[in-house]
This record gives structure tokens, C-alpha cells and sequence, in this order.
């Protein structure tokens, strides 16, 4: 009998620890999946199964399908998952990311929630992998101490975030009942003008608001202030970059202004010359009648220009009022984050002893040593971007490339690719692949070099491709599924490819990923014979239509290539 009641005994200890255990049990875990496990932090699962890797990419990817609809700002919700972003970089509070769990959710387990967190915080925010984890787990931390301190939502956000938010459902309960349809999980945001649509994570807000977390341990805390550390300097290294890429701005928005009060200048004499001609023409106007009319006729052709002049001035104005602000906007970032951190410095002073210990004057020397491998880091940085200044564009894996004309037929281009390789005494070596149709050439970061051709054996028996070529021996590599123009401009920014897509017997402007798979497509046709110009958020597509039709300009939303309106130009 004693032994019966010891084997019922162990039986229920070791269902109570299956129900109230660490979290997790999940083999070789990550930094955020070890944290989670910590004995003292507690979230009530359903199961302790461990999660294959197929699920965990899967719930990764759930993150950055959520990222995605956030950054095109759709609103349809993935696997019953909505995100919604509520953010004004003027208001002093914070703004928000809301990711919604409705109620066909079907979480059961706690990392499976910090995954599609993750996955969204890689995508949506720049975060490494590693950060992503880092941050997702403490994320968690957080909305789970507001759940229980709603005081902390009215103090913190913005009074539009809390209008979107239902007061019972906002953070996380400790227990996987209460997830499906009652979580709303809160990121704070606050203005970075170096990160996407200018917003990033509080993480100071996060940081503040879980430090007195018991549930928190120190190698936790320490791996936050590591991802602290390196995205304060990943941003001050992208603040450097835009002050100079503004810095240029300005510099050609100089240029353009000396020019078009040249310009001005020009006219307004012309202008004065011609009314002086005429006076002295209409002295005798039947004599002088043709050579009255011409010069009446070129009065009327230098006001126009010089109306146009003043338009540009115009939109150079506008221009340098944009270059202006977010110079202003990147100073006082540069100002405030070295004031953040001397606040945090002055915070941790206040709560020690003014009496150093050895510990204390170790950690100062390791601080020494930290700002000396940054600084050597600086300048091994500095070193490589002026390395890469030094290379021209058409410079790849230190081979020159050049396109050699080879035919012309019915207006029709077909080139050679060329290079020279500099690492071997300047050898010229051709590619083998000859059917481009293209003037020019596209370095496409790890893929390769892309051309325009064709896959028949001329131009009228085949329909015309992106082509991408192996950058080491420029032999063909893949090539779009869609048609493009057989003239299309090739533009590669912001990581995408930019051309005109023949589709069902129209023109479109299309945009496709580094391996040339289709991303977006205008929303409307366009002419072949266009000039593409990026400006913000939005695309200039300037139809230069050849069929004697008047000159038109499309305006095209940039995220999603739908058509804004189109502006006709009077005659």
C-alpha cells in the first residue's frame, strides 16, 4: 500500500510539473527561446510539444507575410492574424504597432507567438534574425506587464492609438486561453528617419517598463543592450549617409538654381531685345509684316519658357524645403540619441556610491576598450565606402564591363556584353550570350549582370526578356517570365527592378524582385516611349506616345504601382 501511494505520489508531482514548468523544451534554443525558458517566467501552454522546423519557418513567415501587408498597407488579415499601424512622428507619445490574434487563431504555445513576431520585426523593421529574437522576447515581456497594468497604455500612447485598442484585450495573458480574439500585442514606435516610413521600435519604452520585471534575468537584459548598442550605431551610420546623400542634394539643387536664373536671365534679355525689334519692325508694318509676325511669334515662344522656367524654380523650391526638413530632421536625431544614452548614464550614476570599486573601474577600462574598437570599426568602414567610390558602376567582381554595339535592325538593337578582367593582365573576354537588345547593363547585387534579349533567333520571332548573366562568366543565368519592351529602361532601386512589361497587348510598368520574379504591376497601361521619374512616394511616368497623341503624365503610387491621376499638360 506505502508503495502505491509513493508511485501515486511522483505520478502527481509530475503532472503538476508538466502543467506549471518552464515554458519551453525545445532542443538547442535560440537567445529568445532560452530566455523563455527561465524558471521564473511563466506562460500557461497548451502543449510542450516541440515545435518541428517546418512550423517554426512557418510562423516565421506568417511575421513577414503580416510585414508585408503593413508595409503596403493592406489591411486583409493573414491566418486570421491582423496588423495595423496607428503613427504620427509629431505626436509626443508613442504610436503603435497592433498585431490583432483573432479568434480562429490557434496558438499553443507562447514561442510560437514570439516567432510570427519575430518574423514581423525582421521584415517591417530591419531587425538581424538574431536581434529580431532578442526583441520579440522582451516585446512579449512587455505587453505582458501591460495586460496587467492598463495604467501604463493611457501614460505611454498616443490618444489615437488607444481609440483603436479594446482595453480588455490589449498585451498578452500568461495563459493560451485567453489569446485567440483577446490579444492585441502592442509595439511602441517613435521617429527614426533612417528606418522604413521613418518609424522604429521604442526600445528604451520596452526596456523601461520591463526593468523591474523579476520574470527578466541579466543575460536577457545584457542581450538587449547588445541590440541596443549595434542598432544605435547602425543608425548613426545610416545618419552619416543621409547628411552627405542630402548634402549632394543640396549641392545640385545649387546648381540647378544658378542655372535656372541663367536661364531667367537669358529669357528676360531676349524678351527685351524682341519688344526693341519690333518697335523699330512696326515702324513700318506693311514692309516688316512677316518679319513682324516671326518675332511676334518668337515674344510669345521665350514667355512660355520663361514660364516654365519659373515653374521649375518652383518645384526646386518645393525640393529644397524637403532637402531642408530632413536635414533638420537627421541633426536632431544625431543630437538626441547621444542625449538618450548621457541620460541613461546620469540615471545609473544617481543609484551608486561615489566611492569606485575595482569592479566598477574594470568596467570603465572595458568601456575604453569597446569605444577604441568602435572607432577602429569607423574607420575600416569609412575605408570601404571610399573604396567603393572608387569603382565605377559598370565595375564587377573587379571586371570592366562594356557593351560593344554590334547590329542595328529596324531600330532594333544586338549587342555584345563585354569585359575586360583586370586581375589578368586586362583580358577582353565576350559573353556568349549575344541576343541583347539592350544599350545597357544592370549590377544586380548577389545575382548577377542584367541585360534586355530576346530568345529567337532575331527580334521579330521572339518576344523580348529580362535576362539575368552570371557575373563570373557571363553566361545566361534565368530570364523573366514576363515580356518587357524591347527598348525598356532597366532601373534598379530600392533593391527592386523597375521596366515596361508587355502584357496583353499593352504596356505596363512593372516592377520585379533581384531574381526577376514578377513583384508589381501598374494599375494602368502606359506608352512604351516613357520617362520614368521617382520622386517620394510616388512615380512620374511622362508618356512620350509617338502616334502624334498629346504627351501625358501618369502618376503612380510607388508601394503599390496604382495609378494616383494623370495630368495633361495644356496646349
Amino acid at each position: 500500500m506505502s508503495r502505491l501511494r509513493i508511485i501515486a505520489s511522483l505520478m502527481a508531482v509530475m503532472l503538476f510539473a508538466g502543467i506549471t514548468g518552464p515554458v519551453f523544451s525545445q532542443e538547442k534554443p535560440s537567445i529568445a527561446e532560452e530566455a523563455l525558458t527561465a524558471p521564473t517566467v511563466r506562460f500557461e501552454n497548451r502543449t510542450n510539444r516541440r515545435a518541428t522546423p517546418a512550423a517554426r519557418q512557418y510562423e516565421r513567415n506568417l511575421g513577414i507575410r503580416i510585414a508585408e501587408n503593413a508595409i503596403n498597407d493592406r489591411t486583409a488579415p493573414v491566418a486570421d492574424i491582423q496588423i495595423f499601424r496607428v503613427f504620427d512622428a509629431n505626436k509626443e507619445k508613442y504610436g503603435a504597432d497592433v498585431i490583432v490574434l483573432g479568434p480562429k487563431t490557434d496558438f499553443g504555445h507562447i514561442l510560437a507567438i514570439q516567432r510570427v513576431i519575430a518574423g514581423y520585426l525582421e521584415r517591417a523593421f530591419e531587425f538581424k534574425p538574431e536581434q529580431a529574437e532578442t526583441m520579440s522576447l522582451f516585446i512579449i515581456y512587455y505587453n505582458a506587464e501591460i495586460r496587467s497594468r492598463p495604467e501604463l497604455i493611457e501614460k505611454s500612447f498616443s490618444d489615437a492609438v488607444i481609440a483603436k485598442l479594446d482595453a480588455k484585450k490589449a498585451g498578452i495573458d500568461r495563459s493560451y486561453k485567453n489569446w485567440p480574439g483577446k490579444t492585441m500585442i502592442l509595439i511602441p514606435l517613435r521617429k527614426n528617419v533612417v528606418r522604413p516610413d521613418k518609424a522604429d521600435i521604442d526600445r528604451e519604452e520596452i526596456k523601461k517598463e520591463t526593468e523591474d520585471n523579476k520574470d527578466v534575468k541579466k543575460d536577457e537584459k545584457d542581450a538587449l543592450d547588445k541590440v541596443d548598442a549595434e542598432r544605435t550605431k547602425d543608425d548613426q551610420t545610416k545618419l552619416d549617409q543621409k547628411k552627405s546623400e542630402l548634402d549632394i542634394k543640396q549641392e545640385q539643387i545649387d546648381q540647378q538654381k544658378k542655372d535656372l536664373e541663367k536661364e531667367e536671365q537669358e529669357f528676360k534679355k531676349d524678351l527685351v531685345d524682341t519688344g526693341k525689334k519690333l518697335e523699330e519692325l512696326r515702324k513700318d508694318p506693311v514692309k516688316n509684316a512677316v518679319e513682324i509676325k516671326k518675332e511676334e511669334q518668337k515674344q510669345q515662344d521665350l514667355a512660355k519658357k520663361q514660364e516654365e522656367v519659373k515653374k521649375q524654380q518652383e518645384e526646386v523650391k518645393k525640393q529644397e524645403q524637403t532637402v531642408t526638413q530632413e536635414k533638420k530632421e537627421v541633426q536632431e536625431q544625431k543630437t538626441d540619441t547621444p542625449s538618450r544614452q548621457e541620460e541613461k548614464k546620469d540615471q545609473s550614476t544617481s543609484t551608486t556610491d561615489t566611492t569606485k570599486t575595482e569592479e566598477q573601474k574594470k568596467e570603465e577600462v572595458k568601456k575604453d576598450e569597446t569605444i577604441a574598437n568602435l572607432q577602429k570599426e569607423k574607420e575600416e568602414l569609412q575605408k570601404e565606402i571610399e573604396k567603393k567610390e572608387e569603382l565605377s558602376e559598370n565595375v564587377v567582381l573587379e571586371k570592366i564591363l562594356f557593351m560593344r554595339v554590334q547590329s542595328i535592325e529596324k531600330g532594333h538593337y544586338s549587342n555584345e556584353l563585354w569585359y575586360v578582367d583586370t586581375n589578368k593582365d586586362d583580358t577582353l573576354f565576350r559573353s556568349p550570350f549575344t541576343k541583347i537588345c539592350s544599350r545597357d547593363f544592370v549590377a544586380v547585387p548577389d545575382q548577377g549582370v542584367m541585360v534586355a534579349g530576346y530568345a529567337g533567333d532575331s527580334h521579330e520571332q521572339s518576344d523580348h526578356f529580362l535576362v539575368l548573366l552570371d557575373p563570373e562568366n557571363l553566361e545566361f543565368k534565368k530570364q523573366s517570365n514576363e515580356s518587357v519592351f524591347w527598348n525598356t529602361p532597366m532601373i534598379l532601386r530600392d533593391g527592386k527592378i523597375y521596366a515596361v512589361e508587355s502584357f496583353n497587348g499593352q504596356y505596363f510598368l512593372s516592377r520585379f524582385n533581384p531574381d526577376l520574379t514578377l513583384d508589381a504591376r501598374s494599375s494602368e497601361g502606359m506608352s512604351p516611349h516613357s520617362e520614368i521619374t521617382f520622386f517620394k512616394d510616388k512615380i512620374y511616368v511622362t508618356g512620350q506616345d509617338k502616334d502624334g497623341r498629346p504627351t501625358t503624365i501618369q502618376v503612380f503610387n510607388r508601394s503599390d504601382l496604382k495609378l494616383l491621376k494623370t495630368i495633361t499638360p495644356p496646349k
